[in-house]
């Protein structure tokens, strides 16, 4: 299975992080791009599923920037900063969904019998980040990988 495309959205930082923990770009079937931590505030990140692996990916929150709708641009880690990258066995994940919470959502995790937040994310991401969960749901279910949706970003003036 090609999944170059997908793993080729991710910055190098990332890719490079990924590498380091023996991941291989072959190996990643879905992604979802957020941008805020589970305490709302606003850090640019990833949630990427293995076969087996779900990893949620934040960089720490930049205070010193603005933050736009498609994140703090070009993506450079101040020294000493990397990502903070969070691992879980996919035999362990029952389920994955977003929750609809005052100016953010969040995705959450059922890892066993504990629920566990990955990442929150603003409405700018969160139909992607449904597809990506939606996908997900179904790979847990049913084992097999079918590509996620691409779609085009909607425009936003």
């Amino acid at each position: 299975m090609d999944n170059k495309p997908v793993y080729e959205k991710l910055p190098k930082t990332l890719r490079r992080c990924l590498k380091e923990r023996g991941l291989s770009e072959e190996g990643i079937l879905y992604q979802a791009k957020v941008d805020m931590n589970t305490a709302g505030e606003y850090a640019d990140g990833y949630v990427l599923v293995t076969e087996d692996r779900l990893l949620a990916a934040l960089l720490p929150p930049d205070r010193e920037s603005m933050h736009t709708f498609k994140g703090y641009g070009a993506v450079t880690l101040p020294e000493g900063e990397s990502w903070a990258v969070r691992t879980f066995d996919m035999k362990e994940v029952k389920r994955l969904w977003i929750e609809d919470c005052i100016g953010c959502n969040l995705m959450v995790a059922q890892i066993g019998e504990e629920e566990l937040p990955l990442a929150a994310l603003s409405n700018f991401y969160k139909r992607s980040a449904f597809d990506f969960t939606r996908a997900v749901e179904d790979y847990i279910r049913t084992g097999e990988y079918k590509p996620q949706k691409d779609e085009e970003e909607d425009y936003c003036p």
